[in-house]
């Protein structure tokens, strides 16, 4: 019999609307992840058998209401189910697999926590790049800190009931990869169109909904520029805040993009013009002299030891705070072997974005067909 997973969705999401629970009280009932169920109920996720019987124990019901829109209330046996699988620790045909590929990943969140500046000869994460990029940045800001470190800084200071914000450029992308959290709601991750200048806005609505916790965003600096406004409101609430701008001095994430796909790197860094293209030097940006313009706390922070001493003291303070994070380009996450689905040209004057091209056409080709 073949299942039809979004009226599956459709029934369970009916099921708990007639019992007047919210998505996030039956994901608590049912002790399945937060946020998993918006994604069952709209079949987008495929739920196993053992989240199916913990949904339908949750909500009072049979898995076969859910499955096939018929509850069979009279034999009541399937309900010890989930709980007789876990008591023999049943793990369908895996043994060891997720427990190694655990161990893997934690070792590498440390290599990545660890990454650090070491000179001349530093050799950064990402090397798709200008090479002139990374010396004059540390030149013009002797900025030190990397992407990686900063999040595994950021995640030993941090109080363990704070909220995390992210949006759009590469910080949700190592921050799926890199962060874990301590509560339930903890991770506040924009992700459905990457919407650059929603994180500062979004630290206040967190705060109102949690205003004895402290809520903290990541922001590039790009992300910052187009839309830090709500920092007014901020101040007006008086509400204590906490951003992190993440300066690289440009699109990071968009100058990869570019790199990786042959074009090169087009008017994604911040650099002077030299009437045509912006080709000159790079531009630097005091973030933390915009945040006391607004009266707001600021640190400046060049190293991975001055981050966490500023956050420290952050957590002293009553008013809003900025962090101006100077973070040397091109040392956020990788790929890891994924690829960006994006537009590009097939027929180009340039044979690197030909090759590109094809590099794009055979992931389509590989991928699952919807």
């Amino acid at each position: 019999m073949d299942l039809d997973y979004k009226e599956i969705g459709k029934r369970i999401a009916r099921r708990r609307k007639m019992l007047n629970l919210t998505q996030a009280k039956a994901e608590e009932m049912s002790d399945i992840g937060y946020g998993y169920l918006t994604s069952i109920e709209r079949g987008v996720s495929i739920p196993s058998t053992e989240v199916v019987m913990r949904l339908a124990l949750a909500l009072d019901t049979t898995p076969d209401e859910f499955l096939v829109g018929a509850s069979r209330r009279h034999d009541e046996s399937w309900k010890n189910v989930a709980e007789k699988l876990r008591a023999r620790k049943y793990v369908s045909a895996y043994t060891d697999e997720i427990t190694k590929a655990k161990a893997v990943w934690d070792e590498e969140m440390k290599r990545l926590g660890a990454i650090e500046y070491t000179g001349d000869d530093f050799d950064p994460i990402i090397k798709a790049r200008d090479p002139r990029t990374i010396p004059e940045f540390v030149k013009l800001t002797d900025g030190k800190i990397t992407q990686t470190a900063a999040l595994a800084a950021i995640r030993r200071v941090i109080d363990a009931d704070a909220t995390i914000i992210t949006a759009g450029g590469s910080l949700p992308s190592c921050m799926q990869r890199m962060w874990t959290t301590d509560k339930r709601g903890g991770y506040h991750a924009e992700y459905g169109y990457s919407c650059m200048g929603y994180e500062v806005a979004a630290t206040l609505g967190v705060k109102f909904a949690e205003p004895n916790n402290e809520v903290y965003c990541v922001v590039g600096d790009s992300s910052f520029q187009m839309l830090h406004s709500e920092i007014m409101t901020i101040q007006q609430e008086k509400q204590k805040v906490n951003i992190l701008v993440f300066d690289n001095c440009g699109f990071g994430c968009i100058n990869n993009l570019e790199m990786n796909h042959g074009i090169g790197s087009l008017a994604t860094e911040f650099r002077y013009t030299d009437g045509k293209k912006p080709c000159g030097d790079l531009i630097p940006v005091d973030y933390a002299k915009i945040g006391e313009g607004y009266g707001l706390k600021t640190y400046t922070c060049r190293t991975i030891a001055e981050l966490e001493a500023a956050l420290e003291d952050a957590k002293k303070q009553t008013v809003a705070c900025l962090f101006d994070l100077k973070v040397i380009p091109k040392t956020m996450t990788d790929g890891y072997e994924s690829w960006w689905n994006v537009g590009l040209a097939d027929v180009s004057e340039k044979e690197s974005v030909r090759k590109a091209w094809e590099g794009v056409k055979a992931g389509r080709d590989e991928a699952r067909k919807y």
